[in-house]
């Protein structure tokens, strides 16, 4: 039994590698869209003074 869930895994392994990528890359994009709002709101207020 733990063998042929073994197998399955290891046939699974190239979608959750693909998974893993797209979750990571989607990150990073959400990353780099959070810091370009935070350095548009510090302009703004440096802007202000």
């Amino acid at each position: 039994m733990y063998i042929n869930l073994y197998k399955k895994n290891l046939d699974n392994s190239d979608e959750t590698k693909q998974q893993i990528t797209t979750t990571g890359e989607e990150q990073y994009k959400t990353a780099e869209e959070t810091v370009k709002i935070k350095q548009t709101e510090l302009q703004q207020q440096e802007r202000r003074w």
